[in-house]
């Protein structure tokens, strides 16, 4: 998790699967964070999957990290940060603007904000000018 000067934050989080009146099994998850500042060094790594079942741990390296972001939403950020409204984005990439607002929302919700500006800021942040 990322703290707000910008630092990395390992948090340890727990999924409990409370039983509930039902048919279906479970009804009710409680997710449970807890800062870790110890965790970097226990598994050596800074970004990972931990499996609680198996206790494997699984480190997720940066270049898988960068797949996240498609190509096309990589064009489609380009022409958001020069200023580019969906409709001229759809035009110049041959898209129709409903495939351009799909694009966009997709975007935001990978890169976990709120509007286009923060979607421009965290994209250079994460991917910065080295051969996108």
């Amino acid at each position: 998790m990322e703290g707000k000067n910008g630092e990395n934050l390992m948090m340890l989080h727990q999924i409990i699967y409370l039983d509930a009146p039902g048919e279906k099994f479970p009804q009710l998850a409680l997710c449970c964070y807890t800062l870790c500042p110890d965790m970097e060094e226990a598994t050596g790594s800074k970004n990972y999957i931990f499996n609680q079942l198996t206790g494997t741990s699984y480190s997720l390296s940066k270049q898988k990290s960068r797949k996240v972001i498609s190509t096309r939403e990589k064009e489609i950020l380009t022409c958001i940060q020069v200023g580019m409204i969906s409709k001229d984005i759809a035009a110049k990439l041959g898209l129709s603007i409903n495939t351009v607002n799909r694009h966009r929302q997709n975007i935001l919700q990978k890169l976990g904000v709120r509007n286009s500006h923060e979607a421009v800021r965290e994209f250079n942040r994460i991917y910065p000018q080295d051969g996108r």
